[in-house]
């Protein structure tokens, strides 16, 4: 009778090649990527988000006004180990041994479609796992929007929203698709790289009129209310380029580093579960955060100045119990401080 090469107990062939052949093997297999998909219409379709909320909603999620524009893969992504880790007990040892001595990277697409949605792709996650050493995200822009990006009353324009929720989802959730659980994963990234791909300031577009030299064309994104660029199509129809995005982002970021009066609320699951940020344009350095460093420097506030969603009185208490309280947690979670 043939013996089940499933049953635990089974010598399994693997394990009867060198190491260093074996260490390869295992390696390619836990690091594996996926093609991303060309476009939407290449992808599996998604879900549509829930249309509507309110503040008054139920969330844990701080982000939660943009979730209605990520559009999260229906299925779940099953991770390049899973497979090894069951076969038996001594490839699942030599599995394990090998996601600690290589620390493949999570790969994360994502399309920015349109300039108001966003479509992300796992295509490779070695394992499930709340620590994830190294997290690259491909950020693709996909087509265009019109009408500039409108600022929030006081806070910053719509199109922050959909990327803070995305990253908060991957914070609590893990590095998986849609999921109805409500547990909160406690998941830590030590090294976050946001590479934002397509062409640059100084390549051409086919069909794109440059517009007059005095008018800077990333600016109509922001700035809603110039009558003069709104009425310009040439410059209205321009495609965004990534440097912009990249820039755009770096600096909403650094505001929610700020633990300030309006974003402490926002940023603090930045401080507590991330190591180093990494800004990146067609694979080129853009900037760069090491986030422990952030937090050392973040001095005394006055009562006006952070956590603007607690009563006065508890504020600056607030502020001084959060900022030990997070130094100790990025310690106990291999984060720098």
């Amino acid at each position: 009778m043939a013996q089940n090469s499933l049953d635990p107990n089974t010598p399994s062939p693997l394990l009867s090649l060198p190491r260093e052949i074996r260490d390869t093997i295992l390696e390619l297999v836990i690091s594996y990527s996926r093609p991303p998909p060309q476009d939407v219409s290449t992808a599996e379709p998604r879900p549509t988000p829930s249309p509507r909320w309110h503040p008054e909603d139920p969330s844990e999620f701080n982000s939660a006004p943009g979730r209605f524009a990520v559009y999260l893969e229906p299925r779940g992504y099953i991770s390049n180990s899973a497979s090894l880790l069951l076969v038996n007990r001594q490839i699942s040892s030599k599995t394990a041994a090998a996601l600690t001595l290589f620390h493949p990277p999570y790969e994360l697409d994502v399309i920015f479609l349109e300039e108001s949605k966003l479509w992300p792709t796992w295509l490779s996650v070695p394992a499930l796992s709340s620590q994830l050493d190294q997290v690259n995200a491909t950020i693709r822009i996909s087509g265009h929007h019109d009408i500039p990006w409108p600022l929030g009353n006081g806070g910053p324009p719509w199109q922050v929203w959909p990327f803070f929720y995305l990253l908060e989802y991957v914070l609590r959730r893990g590095p998986v698709p849609h999921t109805d659980s409500s547990l909160d994963r406690e998941v830590t990234i030590k090294n976050l790289d946001l590479n934002f791909i397509g062409k640059d300031d100084k390549e051409e577009i086919p069909g794109e009129t440059p517009p007059p030299a005095s008018e800077n064309w990333k600016y109509t994104r922001y700035h809603a209310q110039s009558a003069s660029l709104q009425d310009d199509e040439t410059v209205q129809k321009k495609v965004l380029r990534p440097t912009w995005l990249a820039w755009f982002l770096m600096r909403h970021c650094l505001e929610l580093l700020g633990m300030t009066y309006h974003t402490a609320q926002y940023g603090a699951i930045l401080h507590e579960r991330v190591g180093s940020i990494q800004f990146s344009v067609n694979g080129k350095r853009f900037a760069h955060f090491e986030i422990g460093t952030v937090l050392r420097t973040l001095d005394d506030y006055d009562a006006g100045a952070t956590f603007g969603h607690l009563p006065r009185e508890e504020r600056v208490a607030a502020f001084r119990l959060w900022r030990e309280t997070t130094t100790r947690k990025r310690e106990e979670r291999g984060l720098p401080i």
